[in-house]
């Protein structure tokens, strides 16, 4: 029996995917290095933290790890800067979260920084129908890791088999299957 639904954010509740894009290239363009193209955004590098796809790119492009943190901080405040202006209250989605939150312990999950999930949720309109949520700044290894799944689980006492994992993304599916909970995939956003 399912007694719990567990959101992703990116992807799930909110369309982010050409945000993050656009926020990761400003943030390189700025720091004077190749942008990405979006096709390789959504292949490679949706669904992880900016950290990560730092990561990936030092590999690649040889972008130098002393300027982490520089391009990072960039990234996240003009992804706060287009999150503000671009999230809207959603009505229908309201309406969702009202529903089960009545009957089901409800969780947001994501691999985006606090902020990002604050903001999201408050702009959405769902932030007092969700019982608790997690950023990749609450723990120690994002997705595909399952550990952000296995913390909730841990709150809410329940087993995994009693979660329902809403992903869209590759790494969050991943993460979803590792825990041992159920998982309803997610294509595009409008399915939810």
């Amino acid at each position: 029996m399912i007694k719990a639904i567990i959101f992703d954010l990116d992807g799930v509740l909110v369309d982010t995917k050409k945000i993050h894009f656009e926020a990761l290239n400003k943030a390189l363009k700025k720091f004077n290095y190749k942008e990405i193209k979006f096709e390789d955004h959504v292949k490679i590098f949706d669904g992880l933290p900016t950290n990560e796809k730092l990561k990936i790119l030092n590999k690649k492009n040889k972008l130098p790890k002393k300027n982490f943190s520089k391009i990072n901080k960039f990234k996240q405040k003009i992804t706060s800067d287009i999150l503000k202006k671009r999230i809207k209250k959603n009505l229908e989605l309201i309406n969702i979260f009202k529903k089960l939150y009545k009957n089901y312990k409800i969780a947001v999950a994501t691999n985006a920084v606090n902020s990002t999930l604050k903001i999201c949720l408050e702009k959405l309109g769902i932030s007092k129908y969700v019982h608790y949520k997690l950023s990749n700044e609450d723990i120690n290894v994002a997705k595909p890791n399952p550990e952000i799944y296995l913390r909730i689980f841990i709150k809410f006492g329940i087993y995994p088999s009693e979660a329902l994992i809403l992903e869209d993304s590759h790494y969050g599916r991943e993460a979803a299957i590792s825990s041992g909970a159920k998982l309803l995939p997610i294509k595009k956003i409008e399915e939810l």
